[in-house]
């Protein structure tokens, strides 16, 4: 199955989202965090910037092309911090569904 190119894993049908998602990832350790896949992780993230978005009234896509407003920063900051210490995404892969640089998001981690 995987050598076919198929994740059912990570496949939203089978878990789910939401409530349900995170309960589950808020119940497993460390290491068994290391063992979710990465794609499900970013799923789960770009769910949390949704959320962030539209309880504040804000477009997604503004934030992702670089909003410099300061609701759009104060989300990055802390979002940034949720995707790389709870989920475990790379800076990278944080950056890119933030908006900014790599270098951003580690400026962001440490302040």
């Amino acid at each position: 199955m995987w050598q076919r190119g198929e994740c059912r894993f990570s496949d939203e049908r089978i878990l789910g989202s939401g409530e349900f998602v995170e309960e589950v990832l808020g119940d497993v350790g460390e290491l068994q965090k290391e063992m979710v896949p990465i794609r499900l992780r970013q799923v789960h993230a770009y769910e949390m910037l949704e959320r962030q978005c539209s309880e504040k009234g804000l477009s997604v896509e503004a934030l992702r092309a670089g909003s410099r407003n300061r609701e759009y920063s104060s989300i990055r900051r802390k979002l940034a911090r949720k995707f790389v210490i709870e989920l475990g995404l790379s800076h990278a892969d944080a950056a890119r569904m933030l908006g900014i640089s790599r270098a951003g998001i580690s400026i962001l981690m440490r302040g």
